[in-house]
């Protein structure tokens, strides 16, 4: 359920952009929308850091 919602959040984000008249100014716009769109796809990047911060490496 919690991914279903999430690609319905990509899947509106990329609509938006690909309908945008000046892109720029859209992902400028929707800064904040980007960064909730693109967190989730950064979580195994943070568990990552935590295993090499755990192993001392």
């Amino acid at each position: 359920m919690l991914w279903g919602t999430w690609a319905l959040f990509v899947g509106d984000y990329v609509v938006r952009f690909l309908l945008a008249v000046h892109k720029g100014r859209f992902l400028v716009r929707t800064t904040f929308d980007l960064a909730v769109v693109a967190l989730p796809m950064l979580r195994p990047w943070r568990a990552l850091r935590l295993v090499t911060v755990v192993t001392g490496s």
